[in-house]
């Protein structure tokens, strides 16, 4: 009597668990594949961003050609609405650091790249920040990055 009962049972465990594994319920009555999750995450978009480069730099008086480009700042918009941004330069070197432009706007969805520049008018080493504030309104993003000039004749 006990290989009547035991042979149904394997029949259907042998039967419905592949097909069970194969196919997740949805929780619906159709038969289709629940999709997998994504293995790559994408980090969120800050809506407005500011990303220096380095602006460390070395000069060699009478051999680096100058003005100098010394880096750059990216303004990235990542709302509906246009962004205005104005830029400041501060420490004892911010009369020889320059910034074009200095202030203008940046339109809803777009980016737009400074240029920071050594303007030659001193010939020692100093230092200085670079302070960049983007806004529109509703939203503000203010950040400052170090300058560190190695100025050599």
């Amino acid at each position: 009597m006990r290989k009547i009962l035991v042979l149904p049972f394997l029949f259907l465990v042998i039967t419905l668990v592949p097909n069970f594994l194969a196919c997740p319920s949805t929780g619906d009555d159709d038969d289709s594949v629940m999709p997998t999750p994504s293995s790559t995450a994408t980090a969120p978009q800050s809506a407005l961003s500011i990303e220096f480069s380095d602006l460390d730099f070395d000069h060699v008086v009478g051999t680096t050609e100058c003005p100098q480009l010394i880096g750059t700042v990216v303004l990235t918009n990542n709302t509906d609405t246009e962004a205005t941004f104005t830029t400041t330069t501060t420490g004892d070197g911010a009369n020889w650091i320059d910034v074009f432009p200095t202030q203008g706007s940046v339109p809803a969805g777009e980016a737009v790249t400074l240029e920071v520049v050594f303007n030659c008018g001193q010939a020692s080493p100093f230092t200085a920040a670079l302070e960049v504030e983007l806004t529109n309104g509703a939203k503000t993003n203010t950040q400052s990055e170090p300058i560190t000039a190695n100025i050599t004749n």
